[in-house]
């Protein structure tokens, strides 16, 4: 339990930098800082704005940031009410190793297609695998090898309804908090701009001096 939320904590947090840079690449023309620049082979910035970053117009950031918040209401679930929702637990490890197998993907795809590695992405693709693990080996079972036989009859279970449920709901908040965001930036960064084109040119008087070489 202490392990998953740790886990989904730090997913959200990761996810809510990645969202950052999307939103300030996107609408603000951001570029790359602190380990997003801390090689050549990096650039969060680059990986953002090509198209695998997002899905259906929303940067896979905010949705990452909906699964974990899910991860993490589904460990309290597990924790304090584990017989009102069957397979939960079948429900929440399948779901997490989509996300790896997804992770697989994404970091092949921005190495092979974009020439870029995102860092904040790599330490997603760690904690996604991180989750998948300690569903697998804390599974009520013992492992969570029954979940994958199981997995055809999932959809019947109440706990792979509470687990779409959530994810639902929280992707629906935040699609809204991403375009909230995304419009407050882009119109600040407008002003700044604007505010940037309006101001006075300073003009410098420099001396000649004494130098032979003055023309």
């Amino acid at each position: 339990f202490y392990v998953l939320t740790a886990l989904a904590g730090a997913g959200i947090y990761a996810s809510e930098e990645l969202v950052k840079i999307h939103i300030t690449t996107k609408f603000a023309n951001g570029g790359d800082s602190g380990i997003c620049a801390a090689a050549e082979g990096f650039s969060c910035s680059e990986v953002a704005q090509h198209a695998l970053s997002s899905v259906a117009g929303l940067p896979i950031a905010a949705l990452g940031e909906a699964f974990y918040l899910t991860v993490l209401l589904g460990a309290l679930l597990l924790r304090f009410m584990p017989q009102r929702l069957p397979r939960l637990a079948d429900a929440l490890l399948l779901a997490s190793t989509l996300g790896v197998l997804y992770s697989v993907f994404l970091g092949v795809a921005s190495k092979v297609i974009i020439g870029k590695l995102c860092p904040w992405c790599m330490v997603l693709y760690a904690i996604n695998l991180g989750v998948a693990l300690t569903l697998f080996f804390g599974h009520p079972e013992g492992d969570g090898k029954g979940a994958f036989r199981r997995a055809f009859s999932l959809p019947k279970a109440r706990g792979f309804w509470a687990v779409a449920g959530i994810m639902a709901l929280a992707t629906t908040g935040a699609q809204a908090a991403y375009a909230h965001r995304a419009k407050k930036v882009h119109l600040e960064y407008q002003v700044a701009q604007a505010q940037k084109a309006q101001a006075p040119r300073r003009q410098l008087d420099v001396a000649p001096g004494t130098s032979p070489a003055r023309g």
